[in-house]
């Protein structure tokens, strides 16, 4: 009896853990291109997609990686139930998954499919997802070069459109994307994805959303994408909601710990939502006012937002305000520790520990006469390292 309840708790095991698919892609490779190493990998990120099964994870080396080697604008990548994603590994050797670093081994999905430098040949959209749920999984990429002037109904969601679907995405950047109406970086149609550790920069939108736009089907099906520690900057929208905008009611989109700073529009709306539709921000540093718990609305003072570096500098009020609750990830969009002291707001956690005081306690004092022998004063909250001054007046 013991040999035999040991056999079926050993076949149980296997049975739940069964071992990891990998499918391997690489821009140069120069091998068999079957998938079944680094050396033979595919060179097409979008065969990979095609051949890929549920339990499968894709690796995916530096390099950029286009929807189709044509000229066919209409074409995107998809996300499969059950297939996980992976950017950011390098591109010599035999990488494992610890050696994947999204920062410095730059996997992008670009619809620059035409004439380098002419926009107006580019994809219409990079990627397109449809009744797809959570085990879908995007994570390290950077997503950029959308082109499509087209305003009507379907068109919109330049970098990512979501129907129906809640995928998970994570350590993306969405830039530079162009449509005319609806979602310059992303549009979620009655859909629940959740954004963790993401940009959205530089997108632009004609109309309704530069960055985000989320929106319901004539049925009413709600639609509530959340994004988490994410940043929204230079996203620009002709019309209404230069970061994000929702339209009608049970359109929610969902900020935690997500900075929304530096977006434009020409009617001033940063956030806009139309016909009941909500924005639920807490803990986040918005660029207007915006009522929600631990809301805050200073600059956050980037280090090089112009450069595309959005690490907070050591005085930044996004450092230490975020809500620990919402993100248990160990590491932030660089892929340094995600927490250090109270979880910062922003892709990017400021790595020094160290506590400058923001008030100060002077005491003593008293007249002053020249040549005289001076006067005490006492200063509470002084730290080593840093220097003070007492001016007058």
């Amino acid at each position: 009896m013991t040999l035999l309840l040991g056999f079926i708790a050993f076949c149980f095991q296997s049975y739940a853990y069964p071992p990891v698919s990998i499918i391997y892609v690489k821009q140069n490779a120069s091998g068999a291109n079957n998938g079944t190493s680094w050396t033979d990998a595919y060179t097409s990120l979008q065969t990979a997609i095609t051949n890929a099964s549920t339990g499968t994870q894709i690796w995916v080396a530096a390099g950029t990686y286009k929807p189709t080697a044509g000229t066919d604008r209409g074409i995107s990548f998809s996300l499969k139930n059950g297939v996980a994603i992976y950017g950011g590994f390098p591109n010599t050797g035999n990488p494992t998954f610890d050696d994947r670093n999204w920062s410095t081994n730059v996997s992008i999905l670009s619809g620059d499919i035409g004439t380098v430098g002419d926009r107006t040949d580019n994809s219409n959209r990079i990627i397109f997802n449809s009744n797809v749920n959570s085990t879908a999984i995007l994570d390290g990429f950077t997503i950029s070069d959308a082109y499509n002037t087209s305003t009507f109904n379907g068109t919109g969601g330049g970098g990512m459109r979501n129907e129906y679907s809640s995928p998970t995405v994570s350590n993306c950047i969405f830039r530079n994307n162009y449509v005319g109406q609806s979602g310059g970086g992303v549009l979620d149609f009655s859909s629940t994805t959740t954004y963790t550790h993401c940009l959205f920069i530089v997108n632009e939108v004609g109309y309704f959303g530069g960055g985000s736009r989320c929106e319901i089907d004539v049925a009413d099906n709600p639609s509530a994408p959340t994004f988490i520690n994410c940043v929204f900057w230079g996203n620009k929208a002709g019309l209404y909601g230069g970061a994000v905008g929702n339209n009608r009611l049970k359109s929610n989109t969902i900020l935690k710990n997500c900075i929304v700073w530096g977006n434009t529009s020409s009617d001033n709306s940063i956030i806009y939502n139309n016909q009941g539709g909500t924005t639920t921000a807490t803990y986040s540093l918005i660029q207007v006012a915006y009522t929600g718990t631990g809301n805050i609305n200073a600059d956050p003072l980037f280090v090089d937002a112009a450069n595309g570096n959005f690490r907070l500098q050591k005085c930044s009020p996004a450092v230490n305000a975020g809500e620990d609750a919402a993100n248990s990830t160990t590491v932030d969009l660089e892929k340094n520790s995600r927490k250090v002291g109270v979880i910062d707001m922003g892709a990017y956690e400021y790595q020094s520990t160290v506590e400058i005081p923001t008030a100060y306690t002077v005491s003593g004092g008293g007249s002053l006469c020249q040549g005289g022998t001076g006067v005490e004063i006492t200063l509470s909250g002084s730290q080593s390292g840093v220097n003070y001054q007492l001016k007058k007046d």
